[in-house]
């Protein structure tokens, strides 16, 4: 083997192109007639010649194609249905709620709250309630100045963070502003599995 790499440099600086001996186990393009294939899961069959040579049979697909919501790789495991809210808020505040599904648990992944402003500076409490543990975290609202907002903020959840039970809501609800309370988004993200 050290011979054969050693050989194929020299004739690549000499100019010349390497030929490889078919024992070394490559990958070719074309397949003759082969008695024997083989399939791995999700994966183009192949077969291997008596030289160890491996030839894919059928298209190779050079880009992976995006692969589907609630497939594996697509961010989410297989078989959950990704699921978002938002709201908007004055005074009152804002709630963005993961709705519950029957047989299901409902995953918070993230949130994002952009804490709007008020007339008067104002600390708000963003609270994540549905889990088996209540997240709380307070922001600032500054003082409206032409519709300034506070600092938005994003938190992601990794792991996912379930309900606290099958058929459970999760609730993201940012505090109220109060007086000349404009501008506050709150957004969750998650699944349903």
């Amino acid at each position: 083997m050290i011979r054969s790499i050693w050989t194929a440099l020299f004739l690549l600086f000499a100019g010349a192109a390497p030929s490889l001996a078919a024992s070394e186990g490559f990958t070719v393009t074309t397949c003759g007639s082969m008695p024997n294939a083989y399939t791995a899961g999700g994966f183009n069959a192949f077969a291997v010649d008596i030289n160890g040579n491996t030839c894919i049979i059928g298209t190779i697909t050079t880009t992976p194609a995006t692969p589907a919501a609630g497939t594996a790789g697509a961010g989410y495991p297989p078989g959950a249905t990704p699921i978002t809210a938002s709201a908007t808020g004055t005074t009152a505040g804002a709630t963005a709620t993961l709705a519950a599904a029957a047989g299901k648990f409902t995953y918070i992944c993230g949130l994002s709250v952009a804490p709007g402003s008020a007339t008067a500076p104002i600390t708000i409490n963003t609270t994540v309630t549905g889990p088996s543990t209540t997240f709380t975290e307070s922001v600032g609202a500054p003082i409206t100045a032409a519709g300034t907002t506070g600092v938005a903020f994003t938190r992601n959840f990794t792991p996912c963070v379930p309900g606290s039970a099958v058929n459970t809501a999760i609730a993201v609800a940012a505090g109220a502003l109060g007086t000349g309370g404009v501008n506050q988004d709150v957004n969750a993200w998650g699944f349903q599995q």
